[in-house]
């Protein structure tokens, strides 16, 4: 029928345009999704970058501070003992992890160390050892490294301990890469953080690990996916290199739950998706109603057809629209009139 025909033309169009209206809507929300990731990513790495640094140069302002000590100079080849005293007075202004002393002859005079903030501090297995890395003080100037010791990483910074003009040795102090800076650097990001260790036989060591407020630690196994190139699809994530320490890569991994960072954009698309679900319901019940509104009156003119072909001249088409169908119908009085006029 016609009506059917309307309907089916107009079903088919709207479901065209909303199909086209949702792929866009679709293609717009992946697009924002990618977008949000970049930015929260970008915000991270920056957030995480400024911390890490700012750790670094706070270590080195220090060690050139201490290293400035008339009563730290005075002691540096006299007496070990009150030394290691004065090393230690020092690295308590600032609660160091790690203290250091390397005399001329590149022999550690000094090494002081903990394990972990509840351990107490003890002399370093080091003491009085030769020093590893004597290139480190060609340039006679502070240095941050990274440093590998008893099985822990420390960021540690070197500074020049000066008799006028000549370098007598370096004083060094440092911080552990441990939980503690994963969870300052994790509440600041508000991503998950891991510092990971690559191993001679390829494999990552996990140091260090923390989520933001401590939400998850079950979480705290992806990064070793991440960095190698097989991560969760239901995280988004990144990696930073930190440098090398005894030629073994430290990295980071810094990731977060998608679904998480996605909710409110994955809700809005809800939310759209049932306004077009309404929308089409709504196009089709108009559609089906105008669809009927244009065959009412074709079928009036096809029933009084019917009259005319029966003989039945005593009637006429009742329509109103002031359309071409009312036209029709007008006309089709008129020819039925005179029809009955000449018969």
């Amino acid at each position: 029928s016609l009506r059917t025909q309307v309907f089916i033309f107009f079903v088919l169009l709207i479901l065209l345009v909303q199909a086209v209206a949702l792929i866009i809507i679709y293609q717009a929300n992946s697009k924002q999704e990618q977008q949000q990731i970049d930015l929260r990513l970008e915000s991270a790495i920056s957030a995480f970058q400024n911390q890490y640094q700012q750790r670094s140069y706070y270590l080195q302002a220090f060690a050139e501070t201490a290293a400035k000590d008339f009563g730290l100079k005075e002691v540096f080849d006299a007496d070990p003992r009150s030394f290691l005293i004065a090393l230690n007075n020092h690295r308590k202004r600032i609660d160091a992890d790690l203290a250091f002393a390397v005399n001329r002859e590149n022999k550690i005079t000094g090494q002081l160390f903990r394990n972990s903030l509840d351990s107490k501090v003890k002399l370093g297995p080091e003491q009085n050892s030769p020093f590893s890395f004597p290139q480190w003080f060609d340039d006679e100037e502070a240095i941050s490294q990274l440093y590998l010791l008893a099985g822990k990483v420390y960021q540690l910074s070197f500074a020049p301990l000066k008799s006028g003009q000549q370098v007598v040795g370096w004083i060094g102090y440092g911080y552990q890469i441990n939980g503690s800076l994963a969870q300052n650097l994790a509440d600041v990001t508000g991503l998950s953080v891991e510092f990971l260790l690559n191993e001679a036989d390829g494999r990552w060591l996990n140091l260090a690990a923390a989520s933001p407020h401590m939400a998850d630690k079950s979480a705290h196994m992806l990064g070793q996916q991440i960095i190698s190139g097989q991560p969760d699809p239901a995280i988004f994530h990144t990696s930073i290199s930190l440098g090398e320490v005894n030629q073994q890569e430290l990295s980071a991994a810094i990731y977060g739950s998608r679904s998480n960072l996605l909710e409110a954009l994955r809700q809005n698309l809800w939310q759209l998706m049932i306004v077009e679900g309404l929308t089409i319901l709504l196009a089709l019940f108009v559609a089906y109603k105008l669809s009927g509104k244009v065959s009412k009156p074709v079928r009036k003119l096809v029933r009084q057809a019917q009259y005319i072909a029966r003989g039945n001249y005593d009637s006429s088409v009742d329509i109103t629209e002031k359309n071409e169908l009312g036209q029709l119908a007008q006309e089709f009085n008129l020819m039925q009139q005179a029809v009955l006029v000449r018969e």
